[in-house]
């Protein structure tokens, strides 16, 4: 099935939340919610926890603070492009997960998707609630 949101068709989503400051850098909520968008709709999802795990970022057990990533050698302008890449060239929508507005990252991509037109949508629990565009 389709992912059909405020009647608009949804081909592709990246998901965009917070990561530095929680534990294991929100791997477990980003891969859940990848996760449930694939089981529950034919959707091709863009997801920055999957793309630093297939590079070798490995977060178990960190607490998630930048003194973790700048001891894993982690290169974080080069994340942050991969992921503006997918809003800007990829991703249709951006699926916002919980606490993304005390995100500075989120908020970049929040920001990115809303000055291209594209829909953002906050997820919880299963549930989507479109972002209304005053914000």
């Amino acid at each position: 099935m389709s992912l059909i949101l405020a009647d608009v068709d949804l081909q592709s989503v990246y998901i965009a939340g917070p990561m530095r400051g929680y534990p294991e850098y929100n791997f477990p909520a980003f891969f859940a919610a990848e996760a449930w968008l694939r089981s529950e709709y034919d959707v091709e999802v863009y997801n920055p926890a999957r793309k630093d795990h297939e590079i070798g970022f490995r977060p178990d057990g960190l607490l998630g603070t930048d003194e973790e990533l700048d001891a894993a050698g982690f290169d974080l302008a080069a994340a942050m492009e991969w992921d503006t890449q997918r809003i800007i060239h990829d991703a249709d929508a951006v699926i916002l997960l919980d606490g993304w507005q005390r995100s500075n990252g989120a908020r970049m991509e929040f920001f990115l998707a809303r000055a291209l037109r594209k829909p953002t949508y906050e997820l919880y629990l299963g549930e989507f609630w479109e972002i209304a565009d005053e914000l």
